[in-house]
């Protein structure tokens, strides 16, 4: 790959986790404060522990993990790789070449640490909020006392610090059955991903909220909205092969991070209030002609409908984009007169 325009790539999706964690995280807290604090403390409790774990990995060329796709081809760097058995064809001998012998893996090492980081602090806060959330509303439903709300919220955590040393011993024990090194880093990626599918029979929809959440932290989700039409250009020329060589791929070497961070950036203008209302991507609605009376809107076949919490988070990063902007105008113009 083309190593400064894959740095500079990164860059940008640096800057990117940063702003989207912080100004995102600032929504939330405008737009569902009742279950804010319980963000807060996943995303620098659980979730910072988990983060600073994986950034020891990744310093380590281990690779991000993510709870729940073990399969996940991420967790293999291709630069690691080519470190670990060196160039055998052509084009590796050129990665080598253009990475100062892999040298270059160091700095793709750090900022794996921080998506890393960025990725896990985000899941774990998005989960507290949406089990949080279902908590709240049990509680009002079943008339809980405050005991049982509180008791039924750690079950929806997957436990409590108990749960995670029982599942540090299992995970201990399954190593050592394997004939596998039981070292702390295995067994608490195995611990993690034990409680993981735990939450996901007790409340898969948290689970799913927070996984796009994270991925959307870190400008890794699958492109939707503007972004697919973004996706596919840069996959067309990503495409281009001269003589077997991949120009294109040298040329614009990551997807997500661009056609993501284009599609967000959308949210802060008239979009995000468009996407709140239609609870989905302009792109993914579809007139309703179905209904008597005046048509509705109803999601494209496959189309991904925003939550509650997703919605009302969009709409706040448009409007507080339409003022920023509104705000520059007027003062363009004093400045004019």
């Amino acid at each position: 790959a083309n190593w400064l325009s894959g740095l500079s790539t990164q860059a940008i999706g640096l800057a990117g986790n940063s702003a989207n964690m912080g100004l995102r995280s600032f929504f939330l807290a405008v737009t569902s404060p009742a279950d804010f604090k319980r963000y807060l403390r996943g995303a620098l409790g659980v979730g910072k522990d988990a983060g600073l774990a994986e950034v020891k990995a990744a310093m380590k060329g281990r690779g991000m993990f993510k709870v729940g796709r073990l399969d996940s081809p991420e967790i293999a760097n291709a630069l690691e790789v080519l470190f670990r058995k060196g160039p055998t064809t052509p084009a590796e001998w050129v990665a080598y070449v253009a990475s100062a012998g892999t040298r270059l893996r160091m700095v793709f090492r750090i900022m794996g640490a921080i998506d890393a980081f960025f990725w896990n602090s985000a899941r774990e806060g998005m989960y507290h909020l949406a089990a949080s959330r279902t908590v709240r509303k049990m509680a009002k439903e079943k008339s809980m006392t405050t005991e049982e709300a509180n008791a039924e919220l750690i079950r929806q955590l997957g436990g409590g610090p108990e749960a995670y040393e029982a599942a540090l011993k299992d995970a201990e024990a399954a190593l050592i059955k394997a004939g596998q090194p039981a070292d702390m880093a295995t067994m608490d990626r195995m611990a993690r991903e034990s409680i993981d599918k735990a939450r996901a029979e007790i409340n898969p929809e948290a689970v799913q909220a927070a996984n796009r959440w994270a991925d959307r932290m870190v400008l890794q989700q699958e492109p939707e909205g503007v972004g697919k039409i973004i996706s596919a250009l840069i996959k067309a020329v990503q495409s281009i092969n001269v003589a077997g060589f991949p120009l294109g791929q040298m040329l614009v070497p990551f997807n997500k991070i661009v056609s993501n961070l284009f599609e967000q950036s959308l949210d802060y203008t008239g979009l995000g209030l468009v996407r709140y209302a239609l609870g989905m991507h302009i792109s993914d609605a579809r007139i309703d002609w179905s209904r008597k009376g005046i048509p509705g809107i109803s999601p494209a076949k496959g189309a991904k409908v925003f939550d509650e919490v997703e919605r009302r988070e969009r709409a706040m990063a448009g409007f507080v984009g339409l003022t920023l902007s509104a705000a520059a105008y007027v003062a363009a113009k004093a400045n004019m007169d």
